[in-house]
């Protein structure tokens, strides 16, 4: 997550608002300019590939020099998915003044005490550890909601995932004016209005950074973190009890409701099940068509024997 580190200084708790509009504005002109930094680096290491090897030269030359390249794992990493989660708009009260900030994603509204507003979970992140805003958790992450959610998924979705958050099909325009449709994590799935039992597409990591960061905002964090490990544990028994229904006939299942870190997580297993029926499935094929293909020979010799006699 996108942390204080990033500047040349950390803020001090005895900093006043406009020293915090001046570090985030700071810290997110760093960014955007190591980004364009690293763009541009690849940019050239990929020109330099080209020229080299369109170069009419002994390419046996060169091959012993390059590094050995593995093979990119597929889908998203788990980091990968968690700083996607970072994106998620949550609720704060923020405690001292701060202006507007222009982020990538868009400028802020300002922030008044004790009013509520929704920020990104790594700006909301930072402010709380700089003691300057209270995080509200989600409906969802309340314990009787958690037990609420344990007891759909085990009593009345117990071949399937509880229904997660309805996501606007409403065109939405940005700050600049150009019409969008939102999607996670661009979608007020975790803010105070959401629905109380339904679980975001980033519940897990977005309830365990809280916990992390947050504890004091969050009612009972060890039977919360109790309830999350039980409702983790019977979703994941659902996914393996999806696979053994799988076949190599190229016939798929239905994960609705599934999580982003569940999907990371079971990617590789999923997709080596599957790799592993087709394999299968292909031996058969073949197997079934030389076994047709000797009757059809068998039964061509007996016509021919036929006749001869």
């Amino acid at each position: 997550m996108p942390g204080a580190g990033a500047s040349s200084r950390a803020l001090r708790s005895n900093e006043g608002p406009q020293e915090v509009s001046a570090f985030l504005s700071l810290w997110a002109r760093q960014m955007q300019q190591r980004v364009r930094t690293r763009q541009h680096r690849m940019q050239l290491c990929l020109r330099d590939a080209s020229h080299c090897f369109n170069a009419e030269a002994d390419l046996s030359i060169i091959k012993p020099t390059l590094p050995m390249a593995f093979p990119h794992p597929s889908g998203l990493l788990p980091t990968e998915v968690a700083f996607l989660c970072e994106m998620e708009q949550i609720t704060i009260i923020p405690r001292q003044r701060l202006d507007r900030l222009d982020l990538l994603g868009g400028p802020t509204k300002p922030l008044i005490p004790p009013q509520r507003t929704t920020l990104p979970l790594w700006l909301a992140i930072l402010l709380k550890r700089q003691r300057r805003a209270n995080i509200i958790p989600p409906p969802w992450l309340y314990i009787e909601n958690l037990e609420e959610i344990l007891d759909i998924e085990t009593r009345h979705f117990t071949d399937t995932f509880s229904p997660a958050p309805q996501i606007p099909v409403t065109r939405q325009t940005d700050h600049s004016g150009k019409p969008f449709y939102a999607s996670p994590p661009f979608v007020g799935s975790c803010t105070v209005n959401t629905a109380p039992t339904a679980l975001p597409y980033h519940w897990y990591e977005l309830s365990e950074m809280l916990l992390e960061a947050a504890t004091d905002d969050v009612s009972e964090p060890d039977r919360v973190r109790q309830l999350l490990r039980d409702i983790r544990e019977v979703r994941l028994a659902k996914m393996r009890k999806e696979v053994d229904q799988l076949s190599g006939d190229g016939e798929g299942t239905r994960l609705d409701g599934v999580g982003a870190m569940e999907i990371s997580e079971s990617r590789g297993f999923v997709t080596g099940v599957m790799d592993g029926l087709r394999k299968l499935d292909a031996s058969r094929e073949q197997a079934r068509r030389e076994r047709e293909e000797e009757e059809r020979e068998n039964r061509r010799y007996d016509d021919d024997d036929d006749e001869m006699t």
